[in-house]
């Protein structure tokens, strides 16, 4: 497979000189089948890339929509391909800043990349959207808006928490646990008194 990736990238007129070819192997336990794949880094364009189409989930790993060119190249840095096969070059500045970034402020390409880092798009805080057609809310059913009346309003309550966490198609960890142990302290508070 390496000879025919590096034949075709010698083919392409405007391929980058200091191209490397990192090869994968993965095995399909369903379908008893060993998977094949390549992709091409440039250490010189700071990116990797493929010789043909790809379908953007391959990138972003079926997370997200990437908003932009420039927030598609956030979700697979470039810095990733360095960390995984770094022996046979110097880290660069740059990359170091970048290291040290993410061990002082916690930052990853893939929490960048989440929460639209660099887009106009990007939220204020975890409980805003950034998408205002993904955020506006729906109207609550007749059927809804009766079980929350027999129930005391917790069904509308807990909604609205759950709204809170639950922000983009994404939940955030912290956000669900405090969610999760409300939601066990009412249970059990519930549940204390009938059993008296």
């Amino acid at each position: 497979m390496a000879g025919q990736v590096l034949a075709r990238l010698e083919a392409h007129d405007n391929r980058p000189s200091d191209a490397e070819i990192v090869l994968h192997a993965r095995y399909d336990a369903k379908e008893a089948i060993w998977t094949r794949g390549y992709y091409l880094a440039s250490p010189s364009l700071r990116c990797i890339f493929w010789l043909e189409m790809v379908f953007v989930n391959k990138v972003t790993y079926a997370v997200r929509a990437a908003m932009s060119e420039a927030h598609l190249g956030i979700s697979v840095p470039f810095s990733r391909h360095i960390w995984m096969y770094p022996c046979h070059r110097k880290l660069a500045e740059k990359d170091l800043d970048e290291l040290r970034d993410i061990v002082t402020y916690g930052h990853t390409g893939y929490e960048m990349f989440l929460h639209y880092h660099g887009e106009p798009a990007v939220r204020g805080s975890r409980t805003e959207s950034a998408l205002p057609e993904k955020g506006r809310l729906r109207v609550h059913t007749y059927l809804f808006k009766v079980f929350s009346w027999i129930f005391f309003g917790m069904p509308t309550l807990y909604l609205k928490e759950l709204r809170k966490v639950w922000v983009d198609e994404t939940v955030h960890y912290y956000g669900w646990r405090k969610f999760t142990d409300a939601l066990k302290r009412d249970w059990e508070n519930s549940i204390t008194p009938v059993s008296l």
